[in-house]
């Protein structure tokens, strides 16, 4: 499988459970995720994060995953989300939703995107080594330019080092060209894409940029 061995490399971030069977990509730098502050606790208090991990992703959404006052105070949790994880050496990412704006008082008049920015909800970045920005629902592709290149510049302006991802997906009706045309247009900006795989699994790759545009059908 050539296009899975082009990924079975350090630079690719592979998310893996915390009971991890057969790994397809054991070259990739391993990647834990969890949906709330608690549970990224409650994970290093009994010692289940798996010993090759090397980084914790808070995937902080509108879901029940995320408790109601994490969904209300992401700027607080993230942050302590981010100094629990550097206190065990580990990297720490963050993708926040764009639904958590409607969460928050004051902004439900905005829709999902627009609320993430008038937000600033990208200036958690702050905190991260890595950070998703989840623009793979943004619409057509000048909708997901225009708020890739929005939401990039609040998160590059407070952290100049973060690795900095964009999500693509293959839901929503995406075809695999529009998923290219997305990549085509913001590759030279952002680090590396977060490929959201409907029923398959989730790669998060800071390479992606450099490869041609067969590689990823």
């Amino acid at each position: 499988m050539p296009f899975v061995q082009s990924l079975n490399a350090p630079s690719t971030y592979e998310l893996i459970s915390l009971h991890q069977g057969n790994d397809l990509l054991p070259n990739a730098t391993h990647l834990v995720s969890f949906e709330s502050y608690q549970a990224i606790a409650n994970a290093f208090k009994q010692k289940a994060i798996p010993a090759d991990a090397r980084v914790v992703l808070y995937d902080n959404e509108r879901w029940l995953g995320t408790p109601v006052v994490e969904q209300q105070q992401p700027f607080g949790y993230v942050q302590k989300a981010a100094e629990l994880v550097h206190q065990h050496g580990l990297l720490f990412a963050n993708s926040p939703a764009p639904d958590l704006n409607t969460t928050l008082a004051g902004n439900k008049q905005y829709n999902n995107y627009n609320g993430y920015l008038h937000l600033h909800l990208a200036t958690l970045a702050k905190y991260a080594d890595i950070f998703d920005i989840q623009a793979q629902r943004s619409g057509s592709v000048s909708a997901y330019v225009s708020f890739a290149n929005a939401a990039y510049a609040q998160a590059r302006a407070v952290n100049k080092t973060a690795v900095i991802l964009l999500g693509v997906t293959t839901a929503d009706n995406q075809t695999s060209q529009d998923i290219i045309d997305d990549i085509r247009q913001t590759r030279g900006m952002v680090d590396g894409y977060w490929l959201n795989v409907i029923n398959g699994p989730s790669v998060l790759n800071p390479v992606i940029q450099k490869w041609p545009s067969a590689g990823l059908y």
